[in-house]
């Protein structure tokens, strides 16, 4: 360990490690229970490898925080989940899962080792960006393989170059309604994706859960969700 690794840690970098483990302890549960009832063993082999860098990355992070002295996160335990609970998902939701939180994990990543000023601290989260990376190749030529792999729109090739000419591109309440453009259309279908993954989690979790309380949060955020996928796909 080289000597800018024993400088204390920044706020930054242990709001990031913070959070990465409470992200990483629940991914834990969650893929442990998928592994116990999929059947399909190419999705298998993939979740067992999201496990993997999750638990490898508990780890690191509990080592970091343990040498600067600082109390490690509670997160999800075993306690949290019932590994003999039936399944209440298909094998082909796990790969929607897992690309998702590729996706939330690499803009997770990048950002957190352009903020991190110690050697290790940025080492880490390259070695998370590769493995994310890594997992989000696999499961996107797993689920083209399979034809399930949903594509963002087409749209036709522009004849020639257009410009903004005022403000009233930004759009206003009561003007004319102009033509999305890609970065809108490509926002709105990533938006679209999450929400519809959220009301999924959410509805099955609300079907099990045991307490009234937990109940009534995850049947408010399916809600939400509902509301946010019916409004981005009449956009």
């Amino acid at each position: 360990m080289t000597l800018h690794n024993h400088l204390p840690l920044t706020s930054t970098e242990i709001g990031s490690l913070w959070t990465q483990y409470q992200n990483d302890s629940l991914a834990i549960c969650l893929l442990s229970h998928f592994l116990q009832n999929i059947e399909d063993e190419d999705i298998k082999s993939i979740v067992q490898t999201g496990l993997r860098v999750a638990e490898n990355n508990i780890k690191t992070i509990t080592l970091i925080l343990s040498e600067a002295k600082f109390p490690i996160p509670q997160g999800f335990t075993q306690e949290d989940v019932n590994l003999h609970a039936p399944r209440i998902f298909l094998d082909a939701f796990y790969l929607y899962y897992l690309k998702h939180m590729a996706r939330l994990g690499l803009a997770a990543y990048s950002l957190s080792v352009s903020l991190a000023a110690r050697e290790d601290i940025r080492k880490f989260y390259q070695n998370c960006l590769y493995a994310t990376v890594e997992i989000d190749n696999k499961v996107t030529s797993c689920m083209l393989a399979k034809g399930i792999y949903i594509r963002s729109p087409y749209i036709p090739p522009d004849k020639e170059v257009e410009f903004v000419k005022d403000a009233s591109y930004l759009g206003s309440l009561f003007g004319k309604k102009r033509l999305l453009n890609v970065i809108e259309i490509g926002n709105l279908f990533s938006n679209l994706q999450a929400n519809i993954i959220g009301e999924a989690l959410m509805t099955a979790f609300s079907q099990v859960v045991t307490s009234q309380t937990v109940r009534d949060y995850l049947l408010r955020g399916k809600e939400i969700a509902s509301n946010h996928v019916n409004l981005f796909s009449a956009s």
